[in-house]
């Protein structure tokens, strides 16, 4: 590769740059007898009646975090949702969205966690894409992945086949791999030292696959808060950050633009809009109890309440804000 280190534009442009970024880096760490760089597909050994298909992006952030990082996420997340369909996960596609700019060494220490992740998994990364997009259009490094899993056994699982008086039974803790991101990212003040906790369920799979009845499995990993979490860090805080700026942080009343900021105010309503409508019928984000969902949630909630303006008509949001301002916890960490 060449002495740059960190990642052009000129990197995602099919040339030379290119190249050497795929050999050096991607095929370097990923390196298998099914992945072929210089063919357009892999053609994969098969012999199993039934194939479980799966696709997923990532976009958390930070992208290295206590416990884990993207890299490693992004296997995980693939390989626990075959897992949890009843497969066993053999290959893996790779789609990686690179940030110009980005540093190299950083890239690739990504790249070999998720390699070792693959490792770990048995599983075979056996084709990919490398795009670079230009700065400021990308949170540095975004994953997608396509995973194809094989059934061992006629075993047909599904959410339709649970009953009144089943037993639920938790792989670990919950929710610690949200918290573990959260506090990495250090934006509300919260502080602690938690590790995310994602890595493969496949062992626990496969063992409780030999159980007569088992009905369901799900991905632990995911679930209603989890998907708003990402809904508050990739969608909702970016249009929110400008307006706490310029209303709380700058002191000074002659540095806000004011039609500027109307403007950003407005263009608020259709994302709060989502919010409203989804806590319909919910007194908090993943339904009637509260869950780690409703932290980040609830402070962007505190941002938009405490500056001075119209604040929309959003009675849904408005009555799940009061119940979150009504703990404790909020209360001490938030509201003092």
């Amino acid at each position: 590769m060449s002495d740059e280190r960190r990642i052009l534009l000129a990197h995602g442009n099919g040339g030379r740059l290119m190249r050497e970024l795929i050999e050096e880096v991607f095929a370097r760490h990923l390196a298998g007898p099914l992945l072929d760089t210089r063919a357009d597909a892999a053609t994969l050994p098969w012999q199993a009646p039934d194939m479980v298909f799966t696709t997923d992006g990532f976009t958390v952030q930070p992208l290295e975090f206590p416990g884990g990082d993207i890299g490693s996420l992004a296997v995980h997340g693939t390989v626990n949702d075959l897992a949890v369909s009843g497969a066993t996960p053999v290959f893996l596609a790779l789609n990686a969205f690179i940030e110009e700019g980005f540093e190299l060494a950083r890239l690739e220490r990504i790249v070999a966690s998720l390699a070792r992740a693959a490792r770990e998994a048995g599983v075979q990364v056996v084709a990919g894409d490398t795009k670079v997009l230009p700065r400021g259009e990308c949170g540095g490094l975004y994953l997608a992945t396509t995973g194809v899993g094989r059934l061992a056994r006629e075993r047909r699982l599904g959410v339709d086949r649970v009953s009144p008086g089943d037993r639920i039974v938790l792989s670990g803790p919950v929710g610690d791999h949200g918290i573990s991101v959260l506090l990495a990212r250090g934006d509300f003040g919260l502080e602690g030292e938690l590790l995310s906790d994602a890595a493969s369920v496949l062992p626990f799979t496969q063992a409780l696959l030999e159980l007569p009845g088992l009905r369901f499995m799900r991905d632990p990993t995911r679930g209603e808060a989890y998907r708003w979490i990402v809904w508050q860090d990739t969608t909702l805080r970016p249009k929110l950050l400008p307006l706490n700026h310029s209303w709380i942080i700058v002191e000074n009343p002659k540095y806000r633009h004011l039609d500027e900021l109307e403007e950003k105010r407005k263009a608020m309503l259709p994302t709060w809009t989502i919010l409203e409508r989804h806590l319909a019928g919910r007194d908090f984000i993943a339904g009637k109890d509260f869950s780690m969902g409703d932290i980040p949630m609830g402070i962007m909630a505190y941002w938009w309440y405490r500056m001075p303006i119209d604040h929309f008509d959003l009675p849904n949001i408005e009555a799940w804000y009061a119940r979150i301002s009504d703990r404790g916890a909020f209360q001490r960490q938030v509201l003092r």
